[in-house]
Formats: C-alpha cells, structure tokens, sequence
C-alpha cells in the first residue's frame, strides 16, 4: 500500500477516536548528516540512538542524501553511534535532549574497520536552526536552585521576555486560584497549561493552582518550556503562552531526596504601619525516590511533598473612640440613635486615639494552610519498538483565612481544593519512518469555599440599621463607613457563602509522525470533552451579597442617618453546568530545503460544541 494512502487511513481513523487531547510536545528530536571526510554523504548507514539514564535504544538508517532523522524520543541524556561498511565507528555521547529541541549531530566518518571506534564527548549545539518557534527553557537546576517562594515553579514563567504577572486580578474560586499570567498582552485565560502531554487548565479555563495558590511538584519535574509565539500547528487553543511541562522518570541507578525548607518571621522585616513583625511559620517537607524495576526495562519515579503555613496578618482598624460612642465628636455632641448602639458595642477599645471620635487598633488575623501532594509514574519499555508511562498525582488544600476587608468581626474563609490527574501514554515504533505516540488522561479539579463567623454565631445576624426617611428597615448583611476621608472598620458580615466550582476533563491524543527524505511530517486529530459544574445548586447555594451605608461623616454612623444604601435585599440562588466538545486536526512539515534553510509549515483546523 502506498504510503499516502496508509496516511488516509490513519488520518480517518484518528478523527473517529472518541475524546482525544490536543497534541504536545514533551518529547525531542534527533537529526544529522553523515559524510566522509571529503564531504560526500554516506547514504544506509545505521544510527543507534541509546537513552543513556534508561539503556533504551532505537536504531534509524541515514537516507540517499545522509541524512536521519528520530523523532518522539524520550528526554534525557543520550549516546549516539553511527556505522556503515568500510569506515570507522563514531561514538557521540552527552548530548542532552530537552523539551522539543531538535539536536542536530552530524556525524563525519574516517576510512577503516568497523571495528575501529572514535569516540566524541560534548553537547551538540544548542543554538536552534531548525524552528521558528519562539520560547525559553527552564531546566531542572533552575527550577531546584533559584530562590521560589513557597516553591511554586510557574513563577520562573516570568523569566521570559514579554511575560508577567497581572498582580492586580483577584484570585477567586469563580475566576480561579492559580498565578494570573499574562503573555504578549493577553488574557490571563489566553494561556495553555499541560503536563506530560494533558491539558491541566482548571476549571475557569485559568492557570491551574490549588487553593494555597500555587503549584507544588518542584521535585517531580524534569523540565517545562514557555512558549510565547509562533507556536507549531500541533499546539491548540493557546493566544497567550503555551507552558508545556514534562515531569520526571526512574531511570537504571535509585536516587531519592528528602528536604525541608522553613521561614518564619525571625529575619521577615517589619512592615511599615505594624509594631512588630507578623507572626509567621512556614513548613516544606517531603520526599523524592525514583529507581529501576527491571534494568533496562520497568522504572518508577514517586514523591510526596507537604505545606504547613501558620500566619497572623496584623491589620491597623479605624474604629470610633468610647467618647464618641456616647456622641461626643471633639467638640460637639450629637445624640446617639439608639438602633445603632449594638453596632457600636462591636467596635473595641483604640490603642490611639486620632481626634474628632476616631481612634485606630491594631488586629491579628490568623490563617492556616495545609497541603499534601503526592505523584506515581511508572515507565515500562515493553519491546523494542514499544513502550508505555502511566502518571498519577492528587494535590489536596486546607487554607482557613479572614475574608477580605477590614472588618471588626473575624469572619473566615474555609477555602478547599482536591486536584486529580491521570496519564497513559504509548510510543510505537511502526517502522524506522513511522513513529505513533497515544496518549490518555483524565483531570479533575474542584474548589469548595465557604465563609463563616468564627465562634457560635454571628452576632450582628439578627440586628437591623435605620435606612433614610421613607426607606424599609433592612437586614443588615454587611456594612462599609466611609467618613471624610477616614475609611471606618466595617461592622457585619460579607454574608453566609457556599461555592463549588468542579470540572472533568477526558482527554486523549494521537500523533502521527513520518521522515521521508528532507521531510518531517507530523499529524493528529484532537477530541476533549468538559464537564463542568459552577456552583452546584444541589447544595442549597445561597448568596447574601454585603450591603452597605454610605456616610459622609463619623455623625452620621452615631446619629443613624445614612447618605444612601445598597445592596441585595433578597437571597438568590447561583449555579450553572456546562458539557461541550472540542474537535480538531492539524498537520505539519519542517521541510528541509537546504542544509541552512528549513521551513516549518503547518495547517490547524478545530471547532467546539455549543
């Protein structure tokens, strides 16, 4: 059968696959020419392309112009021996394959026995000649060596050109909770973020973060590359950034590693408006192994890291002094409205007093923050010509915290995520020019929040403000005072809150690649299908949204007279749920027109459900 018409038929049946991801590059390429010393290529001679860390192998043939080529190889350090009838053997060895990095190693070959070996040590170039795509690569010393607070590796990102953090977005369950990356000017919701091949967004479609707001793993990765423009054909769905993460396997030697990182408040500087620095302690832990289950053939790779963050936010309250309490505002004394008295006993005594009624405390506001993440791989060469990985890591969050605001009344935040992922991957070496790789995963990612009042019960729940002339007595959900220029301390609360935000995601992908002379041709159909589930009303989700007074002056709060209301008078309930596909094809071909001169071309086609 002709080889167009077997890419047919693998073309079609691929479009049929039910849920298939989109395509990824956690994998790299080996080329090269092989010629004689006089400069004339050496066509049929055989390449084996050894994986150092593992022993797997792969051997490929040189073509009629001496060129090979190996793509879909596994990363790693690798040795690469070229041998053809009537020359020496060349050996190349530490050559370091990243993240879709095409190393080229051209081989020149002396005249004599096959026998006769050279043996060459040193890296191949590293400058890429054979892509347009532009992206940097952060490396397993960068990731385990630069300083990163709490350990969260999207925050090397940002050492990108044209890549930063978008500080002022809110991190939120509805909005998500990881890093709100922006890239070439885009939304943060513009970026594509995958592990190991699988799509890992969560559920808002945002960079994927757990409730600590951050991404554990350091130690369970190998490498990631960011991706700012110019992206392959096989790459989908990204305007933004495409941070494309490979993690770590077992290789033939066991290694393993048990760390610790601590920070607490002993060297923190103390901020401008605090007394004292805020109490904090900071525990890392946990433990990498990875090792051979059978040499040369089962490997295993599994971690487990922990956080435990104890810290107290000291926040500086604007509250009325017990003179003007009992209305009296420095010179004047105004009579107090009785409605507003339990109010006014919520506020405590100032530790200073600023004049004209109002005085300032300082507050401690303590939060926790407990996570366990763990992560399994297992890597399995079944033949020469086939090997298999599955990888599981589950990520779980605890983080009790105030709700935002200054508010008088310790009202917390219980926020909770559980994040699941599962990964199965097969290479198969169909024929020297044919390489298929499949790949399957499943990721979920669910955010549970709740807000509370710490004690029995919220003091304030029952009581009621007087609004202005005319106007119904309405159940205070929260209040805000804003007198003069002087923000008072709020009373109430934001209201009761219950959210939960879940998605699935089934994903799975095929690739397809072909070398053919100077082409390398690459293609694939994509299926994905999201579950989606907002606020599940299931749970009852109701939500009393803050009300609040406006005040021109601290007589108006005393007197009970304020300048305007608003807020939600009746509960309502939130949630929604959303089910779509995504469809795709793509094809690509880095042709090689000239030893300098290579063109990446490429054609993507994909569409989603309603």
């Amino acid at each position: 059968m002709k080889s167009g018409k077997v890419c047919g038929i693998l073309f079609i049946a691929l479009f049929w696959v039910n849920q298939l991801l989109v395509a990824q590059v956690i994998t790299g390429t080996i080329s090269g020419t092989v010629q004689d010393s006089t400069g004339a290529v050496i066509p049929g001679a055989v390449i084996t392309i050894r994986n150092a860390d593992t022993g797997i192998t792969r051997n490929v043939t040189t073509g009629a112009a001496g060129r090979f080529l190996a793509p879909q190889l596994a990363l790693g350090n690798y040795e690469i021996t070229a041998e053809s009838a009537g020359f020496q053997t060349v050996v190349r060895s530490g050559i370091n394959l990243t993240m879709g990095r095409e190393a080229v190693v051209d081989f020149t070959m002396q005249v004599g026995a096959v026998a006769e070996r050279i043996t060459v040590t040193g890296e191949a170039p590293l400058i890429e000649t054979t892509s347009s795509t532009v992206s940097g690569l952060i490396n397993e010393t960068q990731m385990r060596e630069l300083p990163l607070n709490a350990r969260s590796y999207e925050q090397l990102a940002l050492l990108e050109p044209n890549v930063f953090l978008q500080r002022n977005t809110t991190r939120a369950t509805n909005i998500g909770l990881g890093a709100p990356i922006s890239s070439g000017g885009m939304r943060t919701t513009f970026n594509y973020f995958v592990v190991d091949g699988v799509d890992a967004m969560d559920v808002s479609n945002n960079t994927p973060g757990s409730a600590a707001g951050q991404l554990m793993g350091v130690e369970t990765l190998r490498e990631f590359r960011v991706i700012t423009n110019n992206a392959p054909a096989q790459y989908g769905r990204a305007m933004g950034a495409v941070i494309d993460v490979s993690s770590r396997s077992g290789t033939n030697e066991l290694h393993g590693t048990v760390f610790e990182f601590l920070r607490n408040n002993a060297v923190d500087a103390r901020s401008f408006f605090d007394r004292e620095t805020a109490p904090l302690k900071r525990n890392q832990f946990g433990f990498v192994l990875g090792g051979p289950i059978k040499h040369d053939k089962a490997f295993f790779f599994g971690s487990y890291e922990a956080l435990r963050t104890r810290l107290t936010d000291i926040r500086q309250l604007i509250i009325p002094t017990p003179e003007a309490k009992l209305g009296k505002l420095g010179t004047r004394t105004v009579t107090v409205n009785p409605a507003v008295l339990p109010y006014l006993k919520v506020y405590p005594v100032p530790d200073k007093d600023l004049g004209d009624g109002f005085g300032q405390v300082a507050q401690n506001f303590p939060s926790q923050t407990r996570q366990d993440f763990f992560t399994g791989r297992t890597d399995f060469q079944h033949t020469d010509n086939t090997s298999y990985f599955v990888r599981f890591n589950y990520d779980k969050v605890n983080k009790t915290s105030p709700r935002v605001g200054a508010n008088v009344l310790p009202w917390e935040e219980n926020l909770l995520s559980d994040n699941y992922m599962i990964i199965l991957a097969e290479t198969r070496l169909l024929s020297p020019q044919w390489v298929n790789e499949f790949r399957a995963g499943f990721v979920r990612s669910s955010t549970r929040s709740t807000s509370f009042v710490v004690g029995d019960s919220d003091p304030l729940a029952a009581l009621k403000f007087p609004c202005c002339v005319g106007a119904p007595i309405i159940q205070l959900g929260a209040t805000s005072f804003q007198a003069a220029s002087i923000q008072l301390a709020a009373v109430g609360s934001t209201g009761r809150q219950f959210e939960n935000y879940t998605g699935n995601h089934f994903q799975y992908a095929d690739n397809l690649s072909y070398v053919r002379g100077n082409h390398s041709v690459k293609l694939g159909a994509i299926l994905e299908r999201f579950q989606d589930n907002l606020g599940n009303p299931t749970e009852s989700l109701f939500y009393q949204y803050p009300s609040t007074y406006q005040l021109q002056s601290l007589e108006e709060l005393i007197t009970g007279r304020p300048r305007s209301f608003s807020g939600t008078i009746v509960p309502s309930a939130r949630g929604n749920s959303g089910r779509q596909w995504l469809y795709g094809l793509y094809f690509q071909d880095d042709w090689r027109v000239l030893r300098n001169l290579t063109l990446n071309l490429g054609l993507r086609y994909e569409w989603a459900s309603n």
